[in-house]
């Protein structure tokens, strides 16, 4: 099992958050790019996304993955869509009669597959598209969602685009179908085409089967200004309504506790004359009409929202994932009912989805890049209380690499060394059990351009060595055999 440097340093030194842990990656031959994660009835893990031989152009050789784990999150099967040709998984859930149905592409056309929970295929369907247009597909470097209907079918939304136009236009593609898969309708949103794009990304029911779902659409300035969207369908497929907010994207949606819609996503500064960064919508899903508007736009915080889900005994408090640069990473953020900013986590490489399990036990699904290899990963928490208490620590990041060798050890003695010969105490070097116990260190002594440690006093095994400094962080697993 291969960790993370930084996603250690993260779990290690915010034990106020996250109390216990589980991190499994799933090593495969090709990079594997995660785009969809979610968990059954039973606490399964469903993971789908694409994976690819080339590191240069990771579109170029893609094939589609689903894979399963159980809840421990030991993996159970994993399945390439080879055979169905040039693929991707986009999203992939659980069926109300036990089963599992993924939505993707093959061949530049938009499928979508049903399989059981053993990974065997029942169905594949390709969604009728437009008479207008030759071919759709959904582009994998956007989100994209299947969700199971009141009605027993399915809705999905993505950016297709129009190989049927000069300017390969991507635009907002919705389809509804039945339980069998087959097309009810579709929708191609079709805005002045030669000059006009949209993007569709989350999809949502209500109640009565309403759809609604968000994206961008292009304002056609000069700017190149995107607006933020909902657009809402009744049962037939008829729109009722479109509407805009301000300049940025909408990356997804769902219903707070309180029934208004709540729209997450990231503005653009270069539009609004202000920073970028994260926001949240909250919508009357009647009228479509504003209700209120927050956002976070503070120095160390993520650039944007990109997931949300609610939690809590009310699912009265929400827990976001947005990108952030300063550090770069992916950022956990606490909300409360009203929207408000509670804390913002410290970054973890290349999280893409996160899921709620309970009460007190979170799910989350990435890929990391190590050694020329993505891989995708799964890490499972057992809280996020207390999470308010680590809103003021600051995280340091540096281009520094720090050496331990050898490494293996043999006699368990290693020696450390940081680039620019910077030299170190004692008090900045921490040692941890493979399981995040911290260790006292047995033996520790410096010289002017390296340290050394001795563990010799100590069992054989793995142990995960941090070092932190007023400019610095960073971990590295250490072996003493």
């Amino acid at each position: 099992m291969r960790l993370t440097s930084t996603f250690i340093l993260t779990l290690l030194f915010n034990t106020s958050i996250f109390a216990q842990f589980s991190y499994k990656e799933y090593p495969q031959s090709a990079h594997q790019f995660v785009l969809d994660y979610s968990i059954t009835s039973n606490g399964d893990n469903l993971v789908s996304g694409y994976t690819s031989s080339h590191t240069a152009n990771p579109l170029y050789g893609k094939a589609g993955f689903i894979a399963k784990t159980d809840i421990n999150l030991n993996l159970v099967w994993y399945k390439d869509l080879v055979a169905f040709g040039n693929t991707f998984c986009s999203a992939v859930t659980e069926t109300p009669d036990g089963n599992l149905v993924a939505f993707g592409s093959a061949n530049n056309n938009a499928q979508v597959l049903k399989m059981d929970m053993n990974g065997d295929t029942i169905w594949t369907k390709t969604i009728i598209v437009p008479s207008a247009v030759t071919f759709m597909y959904t582009n994998p470097q956007d989100p994209a969602n299947i969700i199971n209907t009141k009605d027993g079918g399915f809705a999905t939304v993505s950016t297709g685009i129009n190989f049927n136009h000069s300017n390969d236009s991507r635009q907002i593609f919705v389809s509804k179908l039945d339980a069998n898969g087959d097309t009810l309708w579709t929708y191609f949103n079709r805005i002045d085409i030669d000059t006009h794009t949209s993007y569709g990304f989350d999809i949502i029911e209500d109640v009565l089967g309403n759809l609604y779902v968000t994206g961008q659409i292009d304002g056609g300035n000069a700017s190149c200004s995107f607006d933020n969207c909902i657009l809402k369908f009744n049962t037939s497929g008829e729109l009722l309504y479109k509407k805009t907010y301000f300049p940025g994207t909408g990356y997804e949606l769902l219903f707070g506790y309180n029934g208004n819609l709540i729209m997450t996503g990231y503005s653009f500064s270069h539009i609004t004359n202000g920073p970028s960064g994260p926001w949240l919508i909250e919508i009357d899903p009647v009228s479509g009409d504003t209700v209120k508007v927050k956002r976070h736009f503070t120095k160390d915080q993520c650039d944007k929202y990109s997931k949300l889900i609610q939690y809590g005994d009310n699912s009265n408090n929400f827990l976001a994932l947005g990108f952030g640069f300063s550090p770069v990473g992916t950022y956990v953020t606490k909300l409360d009912n009203n929207l408000d900013l509670k804390a913002n986590h410290v970054p973890i490489p290349l999280l893409n989805d996160v899921a709620y399990i309970n009460n007190s036990t979170f799910v989350f699904a990435g890929s990391r890049y190590e050694s020329g290899q993505r891989d995708f990963f799964l890490m499972s928490v057992d809280s996020l209380l207390d999470f308010e208490q680590y809103s003021s620590v600051t995280y340091f990041t540096s281009t520094q690499n720090f050496e331990v060798y050898p490494n293996p050890s043999h006699n368990g003695v290693f020696n450390i060394s940081i680039d620019n010969n910077t030299q170190l105490q004692q008090e900045n070097i921490h040692l941890y059990s493979i399981q995040g116990k911290q260790l006292p260190l047995p033996r520790f002594s410096n010289t002017t351009k390296e340290s050394i440690i001795d563990l010799s006093s100590l069992p054989d095994g793995q142990y995960i060595l941090s070092i932190t400094t007023d400019t610095y962080h960073n971990t590295q697993i250490i072996s003493k055999q």
